[in-house]
């Protein structure tokens, strides 16, 4: 039997062993920033400065921003909200999208819908991030707005900045708790279907697939020949074995939502740690920008790392494999 623990302790080492080779690598980029012109082989000082870096870390101490002097875990933590709400918000949009379309077009089985979709797809995927950003803020937030001006005499037009209204934020006090709700509802619109795009193509390709072979499985024409409905046998018995395997589609997922952060977030003006990102790049503050990249790193492969876990628990025929 495979041993639950010997795994974890592996994958234990993978992720220490990455977030100290990806912390080192930022750390010897910003620290040849710091002395272009001089010496760069001072292997005895980047180590030594490295280590320090670590020991602080091992107190919570990620050093000060140079731009304020503020602490680095502070000014992470107070940002990371912000993100989150975003990411889950994205991720919950792409998936209430992708997976019924996929339910749908298997059902439907005409090649039509399947070539129409599959090239969809393909155009949401060599899409830019901040080309559909930009175009949503120009078509949506400003060119929608004269547009019903002229159609219906009021604007009408999506906000592209900030997360609240610049009334809510003066005086939130005035507005009810769904006046609030709806406000912040309404400032999510744009940046999440930015970036949604890509992760609806995505999920909706890998679950059509996996639907697709699941649906020329002998457990599926047994089903068909006991007289039960197609959909119930699309919904039921295909649905319930395909859901599953999208924990390797989500753990693709948090990688690109982080990296696009840093555009989309900057774009609309987002306060997250992917504008606090961009911030610190432009303004070459290195303590941020270092703090900023092991606290990604360790987003990305602690959650590899949790599903991983999670798909061994889970799935018998792992826990049942030998060694």
């Amino acid at each position: 039997m495979v041993d639950m623990n010997k795994r974890f302790g592996g994958r234990l080492f993978y992720f220490l062993v990455t977030m100290f080779g990806v912390t080192f690598l930022i750390y010897f980029a910003f620290f040849a920033l710091k002395h272009r012109g001089g010496n760069l082989f001072l292997p005895g000082e980047i180590i030594k400065g490295y280590f320090q870096w670590w020991l602080g870390l091992l107190r919570f101490d990620l050093g000060l921003s140079l731009k304020d002097h503020r602490p680095v875990l502070s000014k992470i933590l107070e940002r990371f909200p912000a993100t989150l709400e975003l990411n889950v918000a994205s991720l919950v949009f792409s998936f209430l999208i992708s997976i019924p379309l996929a339910f749908w077009v298997i059902h439907k089985d005409k090649k039509t819908w399947e070539y129409s979709f599959s090239f969809i797809t393909m155009v949401l995927f060599s899409l830019p991030s901040f080309w559909i950003a930009l175009v949503l803020s120009i078509f949506l937030g400003f060119q929608l707005g004269e547009i019903t001006q002229a159609w219906f005499g009021f604007q009408f037009r999506f906000p592209i900045s900030g997360m609240r209204s610049l009334e809510v934020a003066l005086n939130s006090g005035a507005f009810t708790w769904w006046q609030r709700f709806t406000d912040r509802l309404f400032h999510l619109i744009l940046p999440v279907i930015c970036s949604s795009l890509f992760n609806i193509a995505l999920i909706y390709k890998f679950f059509y697939n996996e639907l697709r072979r699941i649906m020329n499985r002998e457990y599926i024409t047994a089903a068909r020949a006991r007289g039960t409905s197609e959909l119930r046998v699309v919904l039921l018995h295909a649905g319930k074995n395909a859901v599953f395997p999208l924990l390797t589609v989500f753990s693709l997922l948090i990688p690109g939502l982080l990296s696009s952060n840093f555009i989309i977030e900057t774009v609309f003006s987002w306060p997250g740690i992917g504008r606090l990102g961009y911030d610190a790049i432009m303004a070459r503050d290195y303590p941020l920008v270092m703090g900023l990249a092991l606290f990604t790193t360790m987003i990305v492969i602690g959650t590899n790392l949790g599903i991983e876990l999670a798909y061994f628990y889970f799935n018998p025929m792992l826990r049942e494999a030998k060694d």
